[in-house]
């Protein structure tokens, strides 16, 4: 994620969609889950990288093959929500571990950087509580993403 200022941008965040995992090769796909390795492996099992692998490779080998998958990758935006993505051609049953890493990827992920850089712009001292603090940022930028689906839900 890159920060200028107070706006922030998402092009350091792992790829979650079917359509741009794709895009990505198997060793491109091992640096981006690197960070997230323990996670990973208390999550989906020990064996998770090797089911990842193959099922990427899967995926990869029909969207390469298969006409209607690429027709539908290419209608495919930022406006694309995650269950939409998921659900075309059954991708969330074909690919469960694959799909069960990139839901576990949504997940907001503690980082105190802005929080305490917020601290020290108004010159107050952290406590003992620090490590509850979360980057407020990213979570608002992540539920924003769906926004307008969340107010039809409420609404």
């Amino acid at each position: 994620m890159e920060s200028s200022g107070s706006i922030i941008t998402t092009n350091n965040l792992p790829p979650i969609t079917p359509h741009e995992l794709c895009k990505l090769t198997v060793n491109d796909f091992r640096t981006k889950t690197q960070p997230f390795e323990s996670h990973i492996r208390t999550q989906l099992g020990q064996s998770a990288f090797h089911s990842l692998d193959r099922e990427l490779q899967d995926l990869q080998t029909k969207s390469l093959s298969n006409d209607d998958i690429k027709k539908s990758f290419a209608g495919f935006s930022d406006l694309t929500t995650f269950d939409e993505a998921w659900e075309q051609f059954d991708f969330k049953e074909t690919y469960p571990k694959l799909h069960s890493w990139a839901r576990f990827l949504m997940l907001v992920f503690p980082n105190t950087a802005t929080v305490e850089s917020d601290f020290s712009f108004l010159s107050w001292e952290k406590d003992v509580f620090r490590m509850s603090l979360s980057d407020l940022s990213l979570e608002g930028c992540m539920q924003a993403r769906y926004h307008e689906l969340l107010k039809k839900l409420v609404g």
